[in-house]
Formats: C-alpha cells, sequence, structure tokens
C-alpha cells in the first residue's frame, strides 16, 4: 500500500516510519500523499493509543522538500484551497491519538513542519534541527 514509508499497528501503537533514506527523506508530493493517508489510517483505528513518527536509518529525519523530483511541494496553485502539505498538517491537528516524534537524525526545512505536527518530540542528542531553505531563496 505504501512506496515510500512503512506503516504498523503493533498493540496500540502506529508507527509511520519514512522509508527514502536515498534522499534522507525528502517531501515528495508521493510521500506527503502517504504520510497523510497513514495518519488517517491511524485516527480511524479505534485501537491506536498513539502515533509514533520517525524514519528510517541514522542520517536524517526529514530534510524537507524534495527539490529535485519536483522544485518543491508547497508552491501555491491559487485554485486549489490548500497545499498537500497543508492537508498533511490539518490531518495531524485532527488526529485525537497523540503524534509522537523520534527524531533521529537531522531535520532541516520542512521537516520542521513534520516536527511541528507532532505533539511531543524526543530527538537523539546527535540531532540537527534548522530552517536551511533560505539557502535556495525558499521562505520558511
Amino acid at each position: 500500500m505504501y512506496q515510500h514509508l512503512l506503516y504498523e499497528v503493533v498493540e496500540g501503537v502506529a508507527r509511520i516510519t519514512l522509508n527514502r533514506p536515498q534522499v534522507y527523506h525528502a517531501l515528495s508530493p508521493d510521500l506527503i500523499l502517504e504520510i497523510t493517508t497513514a495518519v488517517q489510517s491511524a485516527a480511524a483505528d479505534t485501537s491506536v493509543r498513539v502515533v509514533l513518527l520517525t524514519a528510517t536509518g541514522d542520517k536524517a529525519f526529514c530534510a524537507g522538500a524534495d527539490l529535485k523530483e519536483c522544485g518543491t511541494p508547497f508552491q501555491f496553485d491559487h485554485s486549489v484551497y490548500h497545499t498537500p502539505f497543508a492537508k498533511l498538517l490539518r490531518t495531524a491537528q485532527a488526529c485525537d491519538a497523540p503524534i509522537i516524534g523520534r527524531l533521529n537524525a537531522a531535520c532541516l526545512a520542512g521537516g520542521m513542519g513534520l516536527f511541528g505536527a507532532c505533539d511531543i518530540v524526543v530527538a537523539a542528542d546527535h540531532a540537527k534541527i534548522g530552517p536551511p531553505e533560505s539557502k535556495v531563496g525558499l521562505y520558511p
């Protein structure tokens, strides 16, 4: 069902694991849609008591937008009410189960949006957090 993330529910914990380590879990339109769908699934599952959001590997939690794949998934289309990323954030906010972010490494740019969507965040001591998108001409 998912191409860019792993999803499982075990003993009341819905674990959403970003799985694009080759691009540091950069947010492509497909990954954004998959995270949104996974959060919706967790919210609809009455056995889920908590959602854990994390990533595979130890180099990055999320490097932000996948600029190579699509320019930026955060561009506005004024014919659409909101961006897919905004829908993801609204979906996370509407989830009754608390979302715990497990930052295993770098959390940059749009990854900070995922960080901000969590109710609680636990970060590894070596995790780097920051908004470097201004270096490529994007506004955080």
